[in-house]
């Protein structure tokens, strides 16, 4: 359709058997693709900004120009036939004013059945329908150029803020586009006889009715939003078979070269493919019909699945987006007069039943793989299981108050979105009376979205970092315990008091830190003996205890090593050869009655930690649950039986190399116990 448009002011010979337009779309399409496919990104972005402002800009001018022409109270408008001939006839049809301008479709728009666009009687389910998708869309995360620009930004607010922001700017193109409609109206009610066609309106507009400045600043723009839009489709789509496919499934180990490579390959063939693709295109209405309603309507199931339901796998998402595509090629192709809403049900339907389908008969992902998804995204939905799992009750309780704020201003922030497009049509068709009923709609409902959900949500880092890649649970028997340096936080504020600890202690902070459980609550019975049987007054103690000057903490909890002899270091105690992190205090009495590795909650590591007189920064800095996991279970973990045996006969003359230096070691049944990893360890 650009080509169309560029058309109509340049005129290009015809050249081996196709259209002026074609050629015309080929060398707008070589200019942006130039740029793109050698900047990429970065190109995308500056360009996009330049062209933006002049977009903007003329926009205006447009819808100034509009709001200064009025309409009559009835006219007539040109539609074309439903024929097959590369010259349609064009039929006639009379309206007002009152209902041109009306914000409430009709139940029927009343089009005659031979002229094409007869499609849209049904305008008001088609709007229906695409509200639908939009929201869907929206709940399932933004996709294409949506999920660049979204992860381009820096963090949650910067998301909210920018949405806004083009929220506002689109508003834009709602006027210009009521600019344009209203100046060709206006135009064909001047020259009698004269017909326009209604996808050559913009072109006519420009050359017929706007002065020599304006003209040549309104094309500009124009063309350069047509590249503009162009330009981050093709670098979307490339980044899908680079990323997404390439990377992903066929080549894992591909060099940045060979990437390069291949998003510059793919953005040639999208080009291609869309440019030859074109020549079967002959109305804008059809193509957008299926690119905006029919095929976007087999997307929306398995997309929104994905977020919301935990059962959901890769193979029920890639079958159903397949399904989704090709029944909308097959309505595009075989049935190209259906109604929009009907394509949209048949193809949501289709794609919709295969996805559950095969999500049911396939096995799901590994809780591992959810569980980061879950502690990364918190989406709401059936994440019940997972959820209970990665976080305790109280942060729980807080991701559920955010999703359900989200929900909540999801139907005032498309209210709002609605009534704003619509008031900048309004305003350039005098529609005084349906502009002030949209002013109240958005005066009420922006400061509600502004006060309880944009100032309410808390601002995270956009994007996933490096350090949340790995699966940072504790395991105990089999129960996942939270531990993240959120939650330490908060314990070291309401914990900094105590000191001591005894049974009513251990047991009142491991509930408020854990998930309840019966295991867990078994745990905190055991952790709480142990501790009590710590509270032994000095002057009772009569022979030399052992002072233990090394504290380590692992993924299984704390074990604590070291000499009798005062200033010397002795063995670290715990599951690996290599402890993840170690200091050397004076623990004192309470630490030497813990011998051995024992497993504990946060609160507890936390309590044992401000005891043995580690500062509150080392605890923060080192309690990450990345840095406590995920390479001491590879290096404790033990696949066969060679290995282990290997592994021992080494642990046994490290142990007694480091007892021949030592001047008072530990006793020997302690330091000579087999490998300490539980049998239950997975």
């Amino acid at each position: 359709m650009t080509g169309r448009f560029f058309t109509e002011f340049v005129k290009l010979p015809e050249w081996g058997g196709l259209p002026s337009e074609f050629w015309a779309a080929a060398i707008l399409m070589a200019v942006a693709m130039l740029y793109t496919v050698a900047s990429g990104f970065s190109a995308v972005v500056y360009t996009d900004v330049y062209q933006s402002v002049f977009i903007f800009i003329s926009f205006i001018v447009v819808a100034v120009m509009g709001f200064m022409v009025h309409l009559p109270d009835q006219f007539s408008v040109f539609l074309p036939e439903r024929t097959g001939r590369a010259e349609p006839g064009y039929i006639e049809v009379n309206t007002t004013r009152s209902a041109w301008v009306s914000a409430v479709p009709p139940s029927s728009l009343g089009l005659p059945d031979e002229a094409s666009y007869s499609m849209y009687n049904s305008f008001g389910l088609i709007l229906v329908s695409y509200s639908f998708i939009q929201v869907m869309r929206s709940a399932s995360g933004p996709g294409g150029s949506g999920l660049q620009t979204v992860l381009a930004t820096k963090s949650e607010r910067d998301v909210r803020s920018q949405t806004f922001l083009a929220m506002m700017f689109l508003s834009l193109r709602w006027a210009f586009s009521g600019g344009i409609a209203v100046m060709g109206i206006h135009y064909s009610m001047q020259h009698t006889g004269m017909v326009i066609d209604p996808e050559r309106v913009v072109p006519i507009v420009i050359d017929k009715v706007l002065p020599v400045g304006a003209k040549g600043f309104v094309l500009a723009s124009l063309l350069a939003a047509a590249l503009t839009t162009f330009d981050t489709t093709i670098n979307s789509s490339s980044s899908y078979w680079t990323v997404d496919i390439y990377q992903a499934l066929i080549n894992p180990e591909a060099s940045e070269r060979q990437l390069l490579w291949q998003a510059r390959l793919s953005s040639v063939f999208v080009m291609l493919a869309g440019l030859f693709l074109s020549l079967d295109v002959s109305t804008i209405n059809r193509i957008w019909g299926f690119m905006t309603i029919a095929m976007a309507g087999g997307l929306i199931w398995p997309f929104f699945f994905s977020w919301y339901w935990a059962r959901f796998n890769a193979s029920s998402c890639l079958l159903g987006v397949a399904t989704g595509y090709v029944t909308a090629i097959a309505v595009f192709i075989f049935a190209p007069l259906l109604e929009e809403f009907q394509a949209f049900v048949i193809t949501s339907s289709v794609s919709g039943i295969t996805s559950v389908v095969v999500c049911l008969l396939t096995r799901p992902k590994s809780d591992k793989l959810l569980r980061r998804f879950y502690r990364y995204a918190r989406p709401p939905g059936a994440w019940h299981k997972i959820k209970d799992i990665c976080f305790t009750q109280e942060v729980i309780s807080e991701i559920d108050a955010e999703n359900y704020a989200d929900l909540a201003c999801t139907g005032l922030i498309v209210i709002a979105q609605l009534a704003l497009y619509v008031l900048a049509v309004s305003v350039v068709a005098k529609a005084w009376t349906q502009s002030l009923v949209l002013t109240i709609i958005l005066v009420v409902t922006l400061p509600l979205i502004y006060l309880k959900w944009y100032v309410k949500l808390k601002d995270r880092p956009v994007g996933f970092h490096k350090e949340e890649s790995n699966d940072t649970v504790d395991t105990y028997k089999g129960t996942d315990v939270p531990n993240t340096q959120q939650h330490l936080q908060t314990r070291l504020k309401t914990s900094k008091s105590s000191t001591t600890w005894n049974e009513s202690t251990a047991s009142s902070t491991s509930s408020a830190a854990t998930p309840s459980s019966p295991e867990r609550h078994r745990k905190r019975q055991r952790t709480s003996s142990v501790f009590s049987e710590c509270e032994v007054s000095p002057k009772k103690t009569k022979k030399k205890r052992l002072r233990w000057s090394t504290i380590t903490i692992h993924e299984f909890g704390v074990g604590l090593g070291g000499s009798s002899v005062p200033g010397k270091g002795g063995p670290s105690i715990g599951l690996s050869d290599k402890p993840e992190f170690t200091w050397t205090t004076k623990v004192g009495q309470m630490a030497e009655c813990v011998e051995g590795v024992h497993r504990f909650t946060p609160d507890e590591r936390v309590q044992l930690l401000q005891t043995a007189g580690v500062s509150e920064g080392m605890i923060l800095r080192f309690s990450r649950e990345t840095n406590i996991i995920n390479r001491s279970r590879q290096r404790t973990l033990i696949e066969d039986f060679a290995e282990r045996k290997e592994a021992k006969k080494q642990r046994r003359l490290q142990m007694k190399s480091s007892r021949s230096v030592l001047e008072r070691p530990c006793s020997s049944s302690f330091l000579n116990r087999p490998h300490m990893i539980p049998v239950n360890y997975v």
